[in-house]
C-alpha cells in the first residue's frame, strides 16, 4: 500500500501524521518535508521513522530506503511482517535540518521530531 504524507517543518511543535493501513500488507510511506512557506526541504534529512507498538511499547526504527533530496521526499518501506499490533502504533518521524538549531549560537544540526501521530491497522478479510 502506498501512503503519501506532507510534513510542514515547525520548530515549535511537530506536525500531525496519522496513517490507516491494512494489516498483513507492506506499506510504502512517502513523506514530503516542506518549510512553512511551502518550499521543499532540499537536503538530506538523515531521517528516521519510529513505530512504537501501543500494546508493548516496543519501538521499531526504520531508515529511509530512497531519498529524493531535490523535492524533499523520504521513502520508508515497512514490511507486512512488522505490522502485527492490533492496537496500532505511535509514529515518530525525525530529521536533521541544516540551519535549524535550538539556539542561534549553536552551529551543530539538531535532530528534530518533525511529525508524530498514530498508525491504525485495518482488519483484513477473514
Amino acid at each position: 500500500m502506498l501512503v503519501q504524507r506532507q510534513v510542514i517543518f515547525n520548530p515549535l511543535e511537530p506536525a500531525v501524521m496519522s496513517i490507516r493501513a491494512p494489516e498483513d500488507q507492506p506499506v510504502t510511506l512517502l513523506v514530503t518535508v516542506q518549510t512553512a512557506e511551502g518550499v521543499a526541504v532540499a537536503t538530506n534529512l538523515d531521517a528516521k521513522l519510529v513505530l512504537i507498538a501501543r500494546s508493548s511499547g516496543v519501538p521499531t526504527v526504520y531508515l529511509p530506503e530512497n531519498v529524493d533530496v531535490t523535492h524533499g521526499v523520504v521513502r520508508f518501506d515497512i514490511p507486512d511482517s512488522s505490522l502485527k499490533d492490533r492496537n496500532g502504533y505511535s509514529i515518530q518521524f525525525y530529521g536533521t535540518l541544516p540551519g535549524a538549531t535550538l539556539t542561534p549560537d549553536t552551529t551543530a544540526p539538531y535532530r528534530w521530531l518533525l511529525a508524530m501521530g498514530v498508525l491504525r491497522l485495518l482488519a483484513g478479510e477473514e
